[in-house]
Formats: C-alpha cells, sequence, structure tokens
C-alpha cells in the first residue's frame, strides 16, 4: 500500500491524519495486506457435517404490521424514518 492509497482509504472513512500517522498507516496497512495473503495460501478445511444440527428453515408468520408501526419511532408511507447516516452535515 503506498501513501496516496492510504490517503484515498482516509478521505472515504473522513480521516484526517498528519504526516507521521499516514506513514505509521502505509506500513501497518501493508503488514495487515501481506498477512492476508498469506491467509488465502493457507489449506481449505473441508467439513461433511455440522458440528451441531441445523434446524429446518421453514416459513413462518412475522410480526404485524400495526405492532411494528405502533413500536416504530417514526413512520411515513410504511416506512422506518430515521435520520440521515451519509451526506447529513450540511
Amino acid at each position: 500500500m503506498n501513501s496516496d492509497e492510504v490517503r484515498r482509504v482516509a478521505a472515504l472513512a473522513r480521516l484526517e491524519l498528519s504526516g507521521s500517522e499516514l506513514e505509521a498507516m502505509v506500513r501497518d496497512l501493508s503488514r495487515i495486506l501481506e498477512y492476508v495473503e498469506q491467509l488465502s495460501d493457507a489449506p481449505d478445511a473441508t467439513i461433511d457435517e455440522p458440528a451441531l444440527p441445523l434446524r429446518e428453515d421453514l416459513p413462518a408468520a412475522s410480526l404485524a404490521t400495526e405492532a411494528i408501526e405502533r413500536n416504530a419511532p417514526s413512520m411515513f408511507e410504511g416506512f422506518f424514518v430515521v435520520p440521515p447516516v451519509l451526506g447529513g452535515e450540511e
């Protein structure tokens, strides 16, 4: 990983890095990526049966819409209203 790639990732994560933090992040992320690359070379383990028995996946009735809407903090036309998480700083 080079400093331009780390700057791009930092910008996407909305992080401001000083020069020394940038250098440390380049070094640390490079080491992490090298380790992940080593993991991709590890042999795959094959499991014939799960350790625990799995339950059958059957369709079942869900909660009543009215009950959900009563407990929701805010609804609009059948949808949950939530505060913005991206681009809401304006």
